[in-house]
């Protein structure tokens, strides 16, 4: 095929996957409504909100602050003393919210009298109640520094021309007085959300019945001076939001206006508000007044308000690019998709042509929104611009699978499976076989006694006994999403977090978890090489979380993928003390911080381990936390931990009275033998007043 031919043919390939995804966006934009929406707009939607979340976010008027109702009652921040002393207090605590409407006045006159701006009150007033007409005086004094909110009320309520009727929720007459005059002081607290039910956009007015009904955020503009001709306006627009919820404006709790000792050092006397718009409005879950934004959180309605006011201040709003600039954008994107595909003729250039520059895409797209203010279209652009390349992706995708598929053979000879998928599924995985620094929880498990028993058994007995066992630890490694690291003679070396990870905590729990099912299967293979006439054995488990270095380690000619560091040493180390202490298993402080809500630790001792400076604590795992043993012991390992605190400050005779005690009812334990004994030689000779208890081990 000539060249001509190749370039029509590519040329017709670009026109008809511009036409194709020119289609489906048109068929999107008209099309949308309520009842549909398209997955186009939603990925559209969904670019956009990434933008928000992680672009520039808007400059934030240090005027503004948030006085959050976020408890119901506050009867355990305040004293008595403090209760008794402040009207308002009492109000606050007398009952559960809905307080006294006094309360609203008593604050927005404490905050106006310490030089606030502007009070806007992020509450509906809609019937009379107890405190309306000491609010009402305050209201009427400062009428042009207090906003009230009103409700747009769209349940529907059909008229009869069985049209949808919508009804306005404007705060009680007993509150504001004259009802027309009580209207320059109140705005709509309402925010429409897009089709996904997320808030994106603000309203300067509402128009109903040929009316525009000024909102929250054009009051509270007018009453602080601005004078943006926006402020008439009857559509919605997009703004800036200055971070994600209680990122930038922190929830100040209304009682400490009311408490002296945090009136004086939180707010300097009341000096803090100086100059400050100040919103009050619920900041709990309970109040149901929440809102979903373009962050993963929702945002509390004040906090939106506080948004949107900042938005307005400071003139921080998004344009949208208009539907005909949308398809010119699509078109573009076509055509440069057909001039890179005669350009590069290689599959390998076209990929790289194609990457650079939707990279170079998506940064201008960026940079727009960042520096002007500008949203454009993302998603079908990209999908335009990359199908017309399909082909070379194609021949990526082949060329990566067969990567995998080597790399995938290559570690399933010594990690199992389902960690190999994971691994896979990173795309990090090459930088791990470089080396890279992760942090891991590292076990090991050793057959006590071994050295002896290689001596007087037969050799093909062992060896077989051996693998039998082998077989069983290692099941339990994979169970539990670990990694085989390796056979060291009799002893097993198991890792999490190396290839794959499910975050520290899970990664311990789960180590944890193969070490107690080590040892139940174990007793199950012991009762079956008894009743065989085999030798019963014995093992010690050592476990230890920390930083250590993953990768791929060793010759030209035999390599392994394994982890070095100090985590891996001392993990070794407190497997070698479980012989000393009696124990079957053994975990460090790094472990037991991750696993001591999931298990029932024991403490063994604080120890410095030969070759290491700093000490250690240990721990040994009782039982699950949700299989917990019988009360008995519980309460002998209650006396054990008393113990151990007696025996830190050195008072030994209680110190021995508590291990005892513990001895009796955890008849299984060697321990507080070892502590009666180490207590019975501190009588004697004491140790130094700053003494910490650390035990030295002389031996690996």
């Amino acid at each position: 095929m000539n060249w001509k031919r190749k370039k029509w043919i590519n040329a017709m390939l670009c026109t008809a996957a511009t036409l194709l995804w020119l289609t489906i966006y048109a068929l999107s934009y008209f099309t949308a409504s309520e009842t549909f929406y398209s997955p186009l707009l939603k990925l559209e939607n969904i670019s956009e909100d990434f933008r928000v979340r992680y672009g520039r976010q808007a400059v934030v008027d240090e005027r503004l602050v948030f006085i959050g109702i976020d408890k119901q009652i506050y009867t355990e921040e305040v004293w008595p003393e403090e209760i008794a002393e402040s009207e308002a207090l009492q109000l606050i605590t007398a009952k559960s919210y809905p307080w006294s409407r006094k309360i609203w006045g008593l604050l927005a006159e404490r905050l106006i009298e310490n030089g606030a701006e502007l009070i806007i009150l992020d509450l509906i007033f809609p019937h009379e109640s107890e405190g309306d007409d000491y609010f009402r005086q305050v209201v009427e004094q400062n009428r042009d520094r207090i906003l009230l909110g009103a409700n747009l009320n769209r349940r529907q309520m059909h008229n009869e021309e069985g049209a949808l009727d919508l009804q306005i929720i404007r705060p009680v007459d007993s509150i504001t007085g004259d009802p027309t005059a009580g209207r320059t002081h109140t705005g709509l607290v309402n925010f429409w959300e897009d089709r996904d039910g997320i808030t994106r956009r603000l309203n300067f007015n509402f128009a109903l019945r040929g009316e525009k009904i000024p909102t929250f955020v054009t009051q509270a503009a007018r009453m602080t001076g601005s004078e943006n001709p926006w402020l008439d306006s009857a559509y919605s627009y997009r703004f800036r939001f200055v971070g994600p919820p209680q990122s930038v404006f922190k929830i100040r709790p209304i009682y400490e206006i009311f408490a002296p000792v945090m009136w004086q050092s939180n707010y300097d006397s009341g000096s803090f508000f100086k100059g400050k718009i100040v919103m009050v409005g619920p900041a709990a879950n309970w109040t149901q007044d929440t809102h979903k934004t373009p962050f993963d959180s929702e945002m509390f309605g004040p906090e939106l308000h506080l948004n949107a006011i900042n938005a307005v201040l400071q003139e921080e709003f998004i344009y949208q690019s208009s539907l005909f600039k949308n398809i010119l954008l699509i078109v573009v994107t076509g055509l440069l998709a057909w001039v890179i595909v005669i350009r590069f003729e290689a599959p390998l250039h076209r990929s790289v042509a194609f990457v650079v520059l939707s990279v170079v895409y998506l940064a201008s797209v960026w940079m727009v929104y960042d520096y002007g203010s500008w949203m454009l279209l993302v998603v079908t652009p990209l999908l335009t611009f990359s199908t017309a390349g399909a082909a070379c992706m194609i021949y990526q995708f082949v060329l990566e699978s067969l990567e995998k598929a080597k790399t995938r053979s290559k570690f399933e000879s010594y990690i199992s499976q389902n960690v190999v998928k994971l691994m896979l599924d990173s795309p990090d995985f090459e930088a791990v076989l470089e080396g890279v620094r992760r942090p891991c929880t590292i076990l090991f498990s050793d057959i006590r006694g071994f050295t002896t028993i290689t001596e007087s058994w037969d050799s093909h007995e062992l060896v077989s006994q051996l693998n039998e066992y082998f077989t069983e630890m290692v099941d339990c490694v994979f169970q539990n999403n670990g990694t085989l690291d390796k056979f060291i003679g009799d002893a097993v070396m198991a890792v999490w977090g190396n290839a794959a990870s499910k975050g520290p905590k899970q990664d311990a729990i789960d180590s944890v978890s193969s070490a107690l099912q080590m040892l139940t299967a174990l007793e199950k293979l012991n009762a079956k090489w008894s009743k065989e006439g085999r030798l019963d054995l014995a093992i010690g488990i050592g476990i230890h979380h920390g930083q250590v270095i993953v990768g791929d380690m060793g010759s030209p000619k035999k390599k392994e993928f394994t982890v070095i560091g100090d985590a891996v040493n001392l993990a070794s180390r407190i497997e070698g003390t479980t012989k000393k202490y009696g124990l079957q298993l053994c975990i460090g402080e790094t472990v037991a911080e991750l696993v001591n809500d999931h298990f029932i630790l024991q403490k063994v001792d604080l120890i410095q381990v030969k070759g290491k400076i700093h000490p250690v604590q240990t721990f040994t795992v009782i039982a699950p936390a949700d299989d917990p043993p019988e009360e008995t012991t519980m309460c002998g390992l209650e006396l054990y931990h008393d113990g151990i605190d007696a025996f830190l400050r050195q008072e030994f005779d209680q110190a021995i009275d508590k291990f005892k005690q513990a001895q009796q009812a955890l008849n299984h334990s060697h321990l507080p033998k070892l502590y009666i004994e180490r207590c019975q030689i501190l009588k004697e000779t004491p140790p130094p007043k700053n003494w910490d208890g650390v035990y030295v081990l002389t031996e690996k």
